[in-house]
């Protein structure tokens, strides 16, 4: 484990303790939407800010750009603010949010003057920081950090040096002047630490447990298949371990002699040609390995038959700051592996080292080693699903404590101190 000293005590059994304010906090956070149409990072961003709403300890104001044509309204708690459209800026360009938002909208936040400006990344940290210097200056700056530069564009097979270069520098500008930086999940909070943020100033925050509702049930396997699922954006395949996937599992329908189909939730129109041509070469080389891209979809109806399709999610990923697909398993009882490099592997381990050896591909060795280990881990799914969901299960139980509204309260106390 870390002994890195800014990381709150997850492992504690005391629950957060609120800290007294004289009045609510007022938060307002710059995000690039609202609904999670573009994968982690706004989905993260939503469920953080209704978890901060429903504490009833802070009034949120998520500020975005005016392209889905919504007028200012409240969603469960939190003020959707779009900016005003500017003739000749697209509806979707983030330079509107450098205009001052006018929070007279709705009669409950007439009076919101913000205490705390919240950006992500260099998505919208570099609006955040505008806004304080230009329109709010007493309010204190909040960062969040969602990747590491350069392993993400180190792993990318068209990353420039220069504007690698530059986006490490941008990260670590955002981040070392701001008053506090949000590490999401463990390795990001030493990533925050490493940009520059003082010690005290680095904080990791967990993104909350949520027993899924939605029932998923085992899925048949009475012709002996295996349903894989893989979900996130492929833009950069490279990043996401698809053709490591390809290449176990390939081995994995040789050894069990029956068919492995690879589903893959995440293309768009820049990655559906590859992923099949992909899915066409590997037909060839092994007609058991059934290879299916999909489109990367919010649809929940879509989403949900993925989900029960599914006898395993892997995220094979070479660089994941976090790794949320893999929570969202475990939400949904939906047995999964990752691999090591992940921030959600690193917590898992600060919890419990027995949940880590029953998700996380970590063998000593070279690269053989690991790949065996991947094969040898799935053709054990293979054999007994339901074990594998029992042990899931297990899972679930030691992840039940960290709920949203525990991370919220946390980092509120934490704002509060500040």
């Amino acid at each position: 484990m870390s002994d890195f000293p800014a990381l709150p005590d997850i492992n504690s059994d005391q629950v957060s303790v609120s800290v007294p304010n004289p009045k609510p906090l007022d938060i307002l956070v710059f995000a690039t939407e609202w609904a999670p149409r573009h994968g982690g990072l706004s989905t993260l961003n939503q469920k953080l800010c209704v978890a901060l709403a429903a504490t009833g300890r802070c009034r949120v104001v998520c500020y975005i750009p005016p392209e889905s044509g919504e007028t200012p309204r409240e969603d469960r708690g939190v003020l959707l603010l779009p900016a005003r459209a500017v003739p000749g800026f697209p509806a979707s360009d983030t330079a509107l949010l450098l205009r001052r938002p006018g929070f007279a909208t709705l009669p409950r936040f007439q009076d919101f003057a913000p205490d705390f400006v919240v950006g992500h990344d260099d998505k919208t940290g570099p609006h955040a920081l505008a806004a304080c210097q230009d329109h709010f200056p007493s309010a204190k700056r909040v960062q969040f950090v969602h990747t590491e530069v350069y392993p993400l564009q180190g792993a990318k097979t068209h990353s420039s040096g220069q504007l690698t270069s530059a986006k490490a520098c941008l990260a670590s500008d955002l981040v070392r002047e701001a008053d506090l930086a949000v590490g999401v999940g463990p390795l990001l909070a030493e990533v925050a630490f490493g940009y520059g943020a003082k010690r005290e100033l680095a904080y990791q925050l967990d993104p909350g447990f949520e027993l899924s509702t939605c029932e998923v049930p085992l899925a048949a396997n009475t012709q002996r298949r295996l349903n894989v699922l893989v979900i996130g954006r492929t833009k950069d395949p490279e990043v996401k371990g698809l053709e490591r996937a390809c290449v176990v599992l390939a081995d994995v329908a040789a050894y069990v002699q029956h068919e492995v189909n690879l589903i893959i939730r995440g293309s768009d129109d820049q990655s559906q040609k590859h992923l099949s041509k992909l899915a066409r070469t590997w037909n060839r080389k092994c007609p058991n390995l059934k290879i299916q891209p999909r489109e990367f979809t919010v649809e929940k109806r879509e989403l949900a038959q993925d989900w029960r399709a599914a006898h395993l999610l892997i995220a094979p990923s070479t660089v994941e700051g976090f790794g949320l697909v893999a929570l969202e398993a475990a939400e949904r009882g939906v047995p999964f592996l990752i691999s090591n490099p992940s921030g959600f592997a690193k917590w898992l381990n600060s919890l419990d080292s027995s949940a880590f050896d029953r998700h996380v591909i970590n063998p000593p060795g070279d690269e053989e080693a690991l790949h065996d280990a991947w094969v040898d881990r799935i053709t054990r799914i293979y054999r007994d699903p339901e074990g594998a969901r029992r042990e899931c299960r297990k899972t679930q139980g030691l992840l039940a404590p960290y709920t949203w509204e525990r991370a919220a309260n946390q980092l509120l106390d934490r704002l509060a101190r500040l």
